[in-house]
Parts: structure tokens; sequence; C-alpha cells
């Protein structure tokens, strides 16, 4: 079972709705820090070389020049593409209809799919209590 975190300090979602939550653009790694879930997952450091093009998984695995993670990208056709996985995960994570506990649901039960899970970390002020109970109860703390 492989396990992912989002630290919800720097993670970047909703696009521009009011259930937004970090700054800039929403991608890999944004300039101002912020990663998308995917992003979170990979780990990137932020740089002056990669803000500006790690907009998906397919564009990390260009940067490094390998699958850095099968669930997120694959090599076909003599090139790095985004899995099933990597779309539905940028779906939720960009979606504006939904608030940051209902997205952590969805990711959660989308890598559950795949023998994966999701933690999260630094949610303390993010979060109500009821929703912390929400949480628990879906095992993401």
């Amino acid at each position: 079972m492989i396990d992912y975190t989002i630290d919800m300090k720097t993670w970047r979602c909703g696009v521009n709705s009011h259930h937004r939550l970090g700054i800039g653009s929403t991608k890999m790694i944004n300039k101002e820090g912020y990663k998308c879930c995917l992003g979170q997952f990979v780990g990137w450091k932020n740089d002056e070389d990669t803000t500006s093009v790690l907009i998906t998984p397919g564009d990390v695995a260009i940067k490094v020049d390998r699958i850095y993670d099968p669930l997120f990208v694959v090599y076909r056709f003599n090139s790095y593409v985004d899995t099933a996985l990597s779309q539905s995960l940028m779906q939720i994570n960009d979606c504006e209809d939904t608030t940051y506990l209902e997205k952590l649901i969805e990711i959660s039960n989308k890598l559950n799919e795949y023998d994966a899970t999701l933690k999260i970390v630094n949610y303390l002020d993010f979060f109500t209590e009821e929703d912390i109970e929400s949480l628990k109860s879906n095992k993401l703390i």
C-alpha cells in the first residue's frame, strides 16, 4: 500500500471559487510554493526552473526524464502521459463546486481504488470540529 500526504498549508485547490485554497495558479507547484494534490504527492521543491512548467505529472516526468510514480504517469508512444487516475485527481482538485473536505474525501476514495491511502497534515486551522470528525471517520487523519 502506498501512502500519500496533503499538507493543508501548501495545498492549492479550487481554482478561483470561494472553495479555493492557497494562492497563485493551480499546478504541480507554483511560484508562491503552493501545490495541487498531485504536486503534494511528488514532494517537488519550489525553484525558478520548475514553477513555470510543471502543470501535470507528465510535465514532472519530462523534467526528471523518468516515470517517478506509475500511478500518475506512464510512458506511451514515446512520451510521458498522465494516467486516468491523474486526470481524475486533477478534476477533483480543481472543481470549483466542492469544499476542501469533499475534495479530500473524493481524492482519498479515488486513491483507495488503487490500493493507496491519503493522510492530511496541518489541518487544524482549516476545519471545524465536525469536519475533523469526518476526516477521522474517513481515516484521513
